[in-house]
């Protein structure tokens, strides 16, 4: 998809998301086979078994998002966004319906347009409330979006209406040029630019 293209389909997506339920986009599950691991060293394999039963027990719903996401677990009953899309993310490869709702409750429960603070991702959704008070960015849920949608084939642009809202971007113009950041976007990016080099404005430092 080029970059016009990817533009395009954000305006037509932006529409589509006022009667298209957000448990739709995350519902599908991947039939791509785990990882498996096997060895003759017992307490390796135990060590690798119980990690993945905590990993498990640790997809919950929560209250406020209808579809199951990986907790921290432990005593953090909840997902925050300084680090559950990326754990999510990487969780993929078990649970690709999970890795998915991990960034949609965010965008679900982002703030609406005419309240105070319109457009602001909550910082944590836990089990006993959601805050937005504090964020401790480690991974940009952004990044975390873009690589996720080009490992499972999902359509990006279904969430840039969500991730410029967020940034406070007036275009998705705007949006996909920090979504271009992404380290795994750097080989479309660069076949992008190499046709059209006056695409992004010079920046000067």
């Amino acid at each position: 998809m080029n970059r016009r293209d990817l533009l395009k389909s954000g305006a037509m997506s932006a529409a589509a998301m006022a009667v298209r339920s957000l448990e739709g986009f995350a519902e599908d599950n991947s039939s791509a086979t785990p990882p498996f691991f096997s060895t003759a060293d017992v307490r390796w394999q135990r060590a690798y078994d119980r990690a993945l039963n905590i990993l498990a027990n640790n997809v919950q719903v929560l209250p406020r998002f209808p579809n199951p996401v990986l907790i921290e677990g432990a005593d953090y009953a909840g997902i925050w966004q300084e680090c559950g899309p990326h754990e999510s993310l990487v969780y993929r490869h078990f649970r690709p319906d999970v890795a998915r709702n991990g960034h949609m409750t965010f965008f679900a429960l982002q703030r609406p347009i005419g309240h105070e603070s319109a457009g602001q991702l909550p910082a944590a959704i836990k089990v006993s409330d959601v805050g937005y008070g504090q964020i401790q960015m480690v991974v940009p849920i952004a990044s975390t979006a873009w690589e996720l949608s080009q490992l499972t084939g999902d359509d990006v642009a279904a969430m840039l209406p969500y991730l410029s809202r967020y940034m406070g971007h007036a275009t998705f113009e705007s949006t996909y040029y920090y979504v271009h950041t992404s380290p795994d976007f750097m080989a479309t990016y660069a076949d992008i630019t190499r046709q059209r080099q006056s695409l992004l404005p010079q920046v000067g430092f």
